[in-house]
This record gives structure tokens, C-alpha cells and sequence, in this order.
């Protein structure tokens, strides 16, 4: 997921927030292969530029197995 950087989610729940007028950084959170025990979290947050690729973003397509 990559929204504006820097956020303050703490500040309260946005509707469709628009993000900030200047500023070209995104957040990137997750967790890959790549990283320790220590930092494998969903919650992990990162800063990216959203015309950077990487190995190790991207999304999971997961469904339940019946």
C-alpha cells in the first residue's frame, strides 16, 4: 500500500484523503522474504518514490481453501 509521507494516522480517520499539496515520497508497509524475524511485520513502514521498483514489493492475492 503507498499513500502520502509522511501521515499522521494517529490524528484521527480520514475520508478519501487527498494527501499532502507537495512532496513526492509514499509509504510502503508490509514485510517481505528479505527481512529478519525482528521486522517481519504487516505494520512495518517504509518511504519509497512510486516510480522506484523493487524485488520485494508488490501485493499477495490469497483466497480461503475449501
Amino acid at each position: 500500500m503507498a499513500g502520502p509521507y509522511p501521515s499522521d494516522e494517529e490524528s484521527g480517520i480520514l475520508t478519501n484523503p487527498t494527501g499532502p499539496s507537495l512532496g513526492a515520497k509514499r509509504i510502503m508497509r508490509g514485510s517481505c522474504l528479505y527481512y529478519t524475524a525482528t521486522t517481519l511485520s504487516a505494520t512495518e513502514r517504509y518511504y519509497t518514490l512510486p516510480a522506484m521498483k523493487r524485488s520485494y514489493c508488490g501485493f499477495r492475492v490469497a483466497r480461503d481453501v475449501d
